[in-house]
């Protein structure tokens, strides 16, 4: 276990020198670290991104075809209550789901509320 931790950490340190990898968190080095050399590079025309909200992007992302990977960046997951590109989703969500609440959204919402109230009084 300490060995794994270490590679990290030396991967992010080689990353912060050399950048490989960006915008990715902490997948890229654990993907390198679990997966090994036993990956490939993939056609980008094969994955769409930003499918849960960017703001990056204020249009609408559909995937075209030949897509194989879905990433849903963003808040909006299409497993939450008014999530988005639900459509994508639902062909492989479990038999009976039923979404669920948006807790990110929730406190966004209280976080407003308690800054008016404030303004307020």
């Amino acid at each position: 276990q300490q060995q794994i931790d270490q590679t990290i950490r030396q991967i992010c340190q080689l990353n912060q020198e050399h950048p490989i990898y960006n915008n990715s968190g902490s997948q890229s080095p654990l993907l390198l670290v679990f997966a090994g050399d036993g990956f490939e590079r993939l056609n980008v025309s094969h994955s769409i991104s930003y499918l849960g909200d960017s703001p990056l992007t204020k249009k609408k992302r559909r995937p075209q075809e030949g897509v194989m990977f879905l990433h849903w960046n963003g808040p909006n997951k299409p497993w939450f209550t008014n999530g988005l590109n639900t459509k994508y989703w639902k062909p492989y969500a479990p038999p009976g789901f039923q979404p669920i609440p948006n807790l990110h959204k929730i406190k966004q919402k209280k976080m407003t509320m308690m800054k008016q109230r404030k303004r307020k009084g």
